[in-house]
């Protein structure tokens, strides 16, 4: 999909708290110099999501905007990067998966009775899209799942403006820094916006690839930097903390490039065992400065942003720049799982969700939005016509 032109207006370069081994490179491409500090907390790390909807049998059978069609079951989801599926070759059918990105996969079994009222029910969705509520009139009688989902996708068809307020919100939370968030939040109300384009698209940032080079991504100064707000914020990955005493390393010298010189000093195993969840990623950022230019030497030194990545469920990946590691990503089930988290997170505290919410209740809900193309406004569906969404208490 496309957007009118935006003007992206980078602040004053206030330095993010990154995690990283033990030395820090202090200067970014083009940028001014600083150095990399102590991380902060893993963003993601909270257990909050929803489960999907209609879990009995299989197929992401997912409608858009008023549609009648309830979400099929997770157990027809054939999506890259599921993980632990279980195999039983005695079948006439394959078998269906009992897990999702390492995550366990459980079916619902929750009855319309144990539903909130239409009342109740419409107030949450009202926090959650629009946050704030007012009085609905011609509610049904009894929730229902195939309601509710409606109920969202027609709340986010009668705004008369591209975003929603609500996730206007939650962008600004799950990408802190970001002078945009209004653009990133219309993908969710488009018919067409899917995760491909949260993290593909060139719109934003020229010879950028989605979020990934947000501003609230390049202004960060240093390779481990940048490299640790994707791994925590859209991989949702632990990332531990820097350890204390360490110097920073002084600037970088004609003839050595900052990943030359990071390589150098975090060579050791103890120093890349952290190093290897955040440089590899950051790396892919080499060729762009904080302020989005893209350049191709640095201190003299041909810029290399190729590299690899391992991801926990999905495996390995490769790529040249940061526009090839975005459409690698866009396909893992941690990118579509960690999106799913957070946003279900989001919804659980504004929309004041009872209850707690599992893994399981991620996984179902992570496993239907990978099914269905990674549709922005179908994850909106899913969570929606949840079980901790709708559950009374």
């Amino acid at each position: 999909m496309k957007f009118a032109g935006l003007a992206w207006l980078v602040g004053a370069l206030g330095l993010l708290p990154s995690c990283s081994g033990t030395y820090f490179v202090g200067v970014s491409s083009g940028g001014a110099g600083g150095t990399e500090t102590g991380g902060a907390a893993t963003a993601g790390n909270s257990t909050t999501a929803a489960s999907g909807a209609s879990m009995v049998g299989g197929g992401a059978g997912a409608v858009d905007g008023g549609g009648s069609a309830v979400v099929g079951g997770a157990g027809g989801s054939t999506s890259t990067g599921s993980a632990g599926q279980a195999t039983n070759p005695g079948d006439a059918g394959p078998p269906e998966p009992d897990s999702y990105c390492g995550l366990p996969l459980a079916s619902s079994t929750a009855a319309a009775s144990s539903f909130a009222t239409p009342e109740q029910v419409d107030a949450r969705i009202q926090l959650f899209l629009l946050d704030t509520t007012s009085t609905a009139t011609n509610l049904p009688q009894v929730t229902t799942r195939e309601w509710a989902g409606n109920r969202a996708l027609n709340l986010l068809a009668s705004l008369n403006v591209p975003s929603a307020p609500g996730l206007d919100r939650f962008v600004s939370g799950w990408l802190p820094g970001t002078t945009q968030p209004k653009f990133w939040a219309a993908y969710f109300s488009s018919k067409q916006g899917t995760l491909s384009d949260l993290f593909t698209t060139q719109v934003a940032q020229a010879k950028g690839a989605g979020v990934l080079t947000d501003p609230a991504v390049l202004k960060l100064t240093g390779i481990t930097g940048r490299g640790s707000f994707i791994s925590k914020r859209l991989l949702c990955r632990e990332v531990p903390l820097s350890p204390a005493g360490i110097d920073p390393l002084p600037d970088p010298v004609q003839g050595m490039s900052r990943r030359q010189q990071l390589e150098t000093a975090t060579a050791s195993p103890a120093c890349r065992a952290c190093h290897v969840l955040t440089d590899p990623l950051g790396n892919a950022l080499n060729h762009l400065t904080v302020g989005g230019a893209y350049i191709s030497l640095e201190n003299g030194v041909a810029i290399d942003s190729a590299d690899s990545y391992t991801l926990p469920a999905s495996g390995n990946i490769s790529f040249t720049d940061v526009a090839t590691l975005g459409k690698q990503l866009q396909y893992s089930c941690e990118a579509a799982t960690c999106l799913t988290r957070q946003l279900l997170s989001d919804a659980q505290t504004n929309a004041l969700l009872p209850g707690k919410i599992t893994d399981s209740d991620v996984a179902q809900i992570a496993s239907l939005f990978s099914a269905s193309g990674g549709d922005l406004r179908q994850l909106v569906r899913f969570i929606v016509q949840s079980d901790a969404f709708l559950r009374a208490k």
